[in-house]
């Protein structure tokens, strides 16, 4: 990304980057999260699985993403299938070998995998209410997805529209 010399210049940034994210969100979207845990436990191994699977099938309508930590350590790998037509399910302790099932019948089936998800109706995490992780689903790595969100905005509003006091 080149450096940025107008507020304008951050705003239609942020416009492109919310046009980008807006089409992903109408594909199945895979995000393999890769916190330091995730990643110590296999994650990268994980995400080259759903990457090769999805492409030597030729899945024109999924998209595979990196994603921040989502704070289930013990759980790790941990992999967000998002099916604009069939819902979120979070699955854990995956490993490349689970992938093509995952491919195959949740993906291309549209079968989740229940023994593989994560119940998010048990009491332990019906209560919780994410606070400090709300953007766990972006890329970390990928600076213009936090601009997409609002990221940058008040710096902006600082330099057009504030005075130095």
């Amino acid at each position: 990304m080149k450096p940025l010399s107008s507020v304008e210049e951050l705003n239609n940034l942020s416009e492109q980057a919310q046009k980008r994210l807006a089409e992903q969100e109408k594909k199945v979207q895979v995000k393999v999260h890769l916190g330091t845990c995730g990643i110590s436990s296999g994650a990268n191994r994980v995400l080259e699985a759903f990457v090769h699977n999805v492409d030597s099938r030729k899945l024109s309508n999924v998209v595979v993403l990196k994603a921040a930590c989502i704070g289930l350590c013990g759980r790790e790998p941990v992999v967000t299938v998002i099916d604009p037509s069939n819902g979120r399910s979070i699955y854990f302790d995956l490993d490349e070998d689970k992938v093509p099932r995952i491919v195959e019948e949740h993906i291309i089936g549209k079968r989740p995998i229940k023994e593989w998800i994560l119940a998010l109706d048990v009491p332990l995490l019906e209560l919780q209410e994410i606070r400090v992780m709300h953007n766990q689903d972006l890329d970390p790595t990928d600076i213009e997805q936090y601009i997409a969100r609002g990221g940058y905005q008040a710096l902006g509003k600082v330099l057009a529209q504030m005075k130095p006091e």
